[in-house]
Protein backbone atom coordinates (compact mmCIF):
# COMPACT_ATOMS: atom_id res chain seq x y z
CA UNK A 1 0.00 0.00 0.00
CA UNK A 2 1.49 3.33 -0.96
CA UNK A 3 1.75 6.29 1.41
CA UNK A 4 -0.93 8.96 1.09
CA UNK A 5 0.16 12.03 -0.83
CA UNK A 6 1.40 14.87 1.35
CA UNK A 7 -0.22 17.33 -1.01
CA UNK A 8 -1.34 16.95 -4.62
CA UNK A 9 1.55 15.70 -6.72
CA UNK A 10 4.10 15.41 -3.89
CA UNK A 11 4.80 12.15 -2.08
CA UNK A 12 7.18 11.44 0.83
CA UNK A 13 10.15 10.80 -1.48
CA UNK A 14 9.54 14.05 -3.35
CA UNK A 15 9.36 15.88 -0.04
CA UNK A 16 12.72 14.43 1.06
CA UNK A 17 14.30 15.50 -2.24
CA UNK A 18 12.75 18.97 -1.88
CA UNK A 19 14.16 19.38 1.62
CA UNK A 20 17.53 18.06 0.43
CA UNK A 21 17.71 20.69 -2.33
CA UNK A 22 16.93 23.49 0.12
CA UNK A 23 19.40 22.13 2.66
CA UNK A 24 22.15 22.24 0.05
CA UNK A 25 21.13 25.78 -0.90
CA UNK A 26 21.39 26.85 2.75
CA UNK A 27 24.64 25.01 3.47
CA UNK A 28 26.29 26.38 0.32
CA UNK A 29 25.22 29.92 1.22
CA UNK A 30 22.83 30.26 -1.71
CA UNK A 31 19.82 30.71 0.58
CA UNK A 32 19.48 31.75 4.21
CA UNK A 33 17.49 29.87 6.81
CA UNK A 34 14.95 32.72 6.86
CA UNK A 35 14.57 32.55 3.07
CA UNK A 36 14.01 28.81 3.31
CA UNK A 37 11.31 29.29 5.95
CA UNK A 38 9.54 31.83 3.73
CA UNK A 39 9.58 29.52 0.70
CA UNK A 40 8.48 26.36 2.50
CA UNK A 41 4.81 25.58 3.03
CA UNK A 42 3.42 25.12 6.54
CA UNK A 43 3.44 21.34 6.04
CA UNK A 44 7.03 21.37 4.77
CA UNK A 45 8.16 23.47 7.75
CA UNK A 46 6.45 21.03 10.10
CA UNK A 47 8.02 17.99 8.40
CA UNK A 48 11.45 19.61 8.44
CA UNK A 49 11.10 20.46 12.14
CA UNK A 50 10.09 16.92 13.08
CA UNK A 51 12.91 15.50 10.96
CA UNK A 52 15.50 17.84 12.51
CA UNK A 53 14.34 17.23 16.07
CA UNK A 54 14.28 13.46 15.71
CA UNK A 55 17.65 13.41 13.98
CA UNK A 56 19.23 15.51 16.73
CA UNK A 57 17.70 13.39 19.49
CA UNK A 58 18.92 10.17 17.86
CA UNK A 59 22.42 11.54 17.16
CA UNK A 60 22.74 12.86 20.70
CA UNK A 61 21.75 9.46 22.06
CA UNK A 62 18.51 10.61 23.72
CA UNK A 63 16.81 7.66 22.01
CA UNK A 64 17.65 5.13 19.32
CA UNK A 65 16.17 4.75 15.87
CA UNK A 66 14.54 1.50 17.06
CA UNK A 67 12.95 3.24 20.07
CA UNK A 68 11.60 5.93 17.73
CA UNK A 69 10.14 3.31 15.40
CA UNK A 70 8.44 1.45 18.29
CA UNK A 71 6.86 4.67 19.60
CA UNK A 72 5.87 5.75 16.10
CA UNK A 73 4.10 2.43 15.48
CA UNK A 74 2.47 2.63 18.92
CA UNK A 75 1.03 6.06 18.09
CA UNK A 76 -0.15 4.93 14.65
CA UNK A 77 -1.94 1.92 16.16
CA UNK A 78 -3.64 4.11 18.76
CA UNK A 79 -4.83 6.48 16.02
CA UNK A 80 -6.04 3.57 13.93
CA UNK A 81 -8.02 2.20 16.89
CA UNK A 82 -9.59 5.63 17.43
CA UNK A 83 -10.75 5.65 13.82
CA UNK A 84 -12.35 2.22 14.08
CA UNK A 85 -14.01 2.75 17.48
CA UNK A 86 -15.17 6.35 16.98
CA UNK A 87 -18.32 6.70 14.88
CA UNK A 88 -17.88 8.78 11.76
CA UNK A 89 -18.77 12.41 12.51
CA UNK A 90 -20.66 12.70 9.23
CA UNK A 91 -22.77 9.66 10.06
CA UNK A 92 -23.58 11.15 13.45
CA UNK A 93 -24.55 14.45 11.85
CA UNK A 94 -26.80 12.61 9.41
CA UNK A 95 -28.51 10.74 12.23
CA UNK A 96 -29.01 13.96 14.20
CA UNK A 97 -30.53 15.68 11.17
CA UNK A 98 -32.89 12.75 10.57
CA UNK A 99 -34.32 13.00 14.10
Amino acid sequence: MSEPALKPGIDADDSQRYLSVFWRAISEGLMSFDQMIEKASREERFMATVYAMNTLLIHKGVYTQKEFEVLFLEWMRKEDRKKTTRPDARAQAGLAAAR
